[in-house]
């Protein structure tokens, strides 16, 4: 009997954090990885792609460019592969399409060896010295894990129970805007991104809504995105030491603050 396979890291979800993760991995001699997602491939937000929304990041924050610039796997690599690096640099424009960097995720899933799609986590369980992973179809082992799923789409309490297929989550707006725009009246709830987005939509299409397109929001205003050089600081290496420098209680206080950074956990 063959000795069974333990991989270094196991990746569950392929979304931007562990699709740049599995990028980086790739270059390392000897390192065994295996990310896997239940989706049958990598499709970043779907029902969000709104005709010229953009990231609200550069383009070199890209899935590897920051950590590794010379990856085969950046987005100027996507760029020269399609042809189009001459023409993005002509345009000068820092801010690419959130469908541009759709196709950029695609083309770097679809060089990567070590992500299995189709494949859902039903349990993970502790090991000596690791995990074991167990899915629909098989059972990995790892000595490490690496929880990159993301958010699960939430509905307000009130609206939660309603049957109406025109009440839904912003997450698949695009799938129900030709229905929307066929009617009198719409109002969006929230206060994030994509229900400023979602109306911003909306309002090109506004003669549609003769009895009007509403933005109900709890927020007492709308606070834009802070990019100010200080603020960007927070992202960059240097802090990020001096905040794991830090005892344990003022992380906890400094974190309160930090709400909006956040991406994967890890599991040692």
């Amino acid at each position: 009997m063959s000795p069974r396979k333990i991989y270094d890291i196991i990746g569950i979800g392929i979304g931007p954090f562990n699709l740049g993760l599995a990028a980086l991995c790739y270059s390392i001699p000897g390192l065994q990885c295996l990310f896997i997602d239940q989706n049958e491939g990598f499709n970043w937000h779907p029902g969000l792609m709104i005709e010229g929304a953009r990231l609200q990041v550069p383009f070199y924050a890209d899935l590897v460019s920051l950590a590794d610039p010379c990856s085969p796997f950046s987005f100027m690599a996507f760029l020269k592969s399609m042809k189009r690096m001459f023409r993005f640099a002509i345009h000068e424009n820092y801010f690419i399409t959130r469908r541009e960097y759709n196709d950029y995720g695609k083309w770097v899933a679809a060089q990567l060896p070590s992500l299995r799609f189709n494949q859902t986590c039903r349990a993970i369980r502790q090991t000596t010295g690791g995990y074991m992973v167990i899915t629909d179809s098989d059972v990995f082992y790892t000595k490490n894990i690496v929880l990159g799923t993301g958010t699960v789409p939430s509905m307000p309490n009130f609206a939660s129970n309603l049957q109406d297929p025109l009440v839904f989550h912003s997450s698949g707006y695009i799938s129900k805007r030709k229905k929307l725009l066929e009617q009198s009246s719409v109002t969006v709830v929230g206060s994030g991104q994509s229900a400023a987005e979602i109306f911003y939509d909306l309002l090109s299409a506004r003669k549609h809504f003769t009895n009007g397109l509403n933005w109900v929001t709890r927020s007492e205003r709308f606070t834009p995105m802070d990019y100010s050089k200080l603020t960007l600081e927070m992202s960059a290496p240097d802090y990020i030491d001096h905040f794991y420098s830090l005892d344990q209680k003022t992380k906890s206080s400094v974190l309160t603050n930090q709400q909006a950074l956040f991406k994967a956990s890890i599991f040692l």
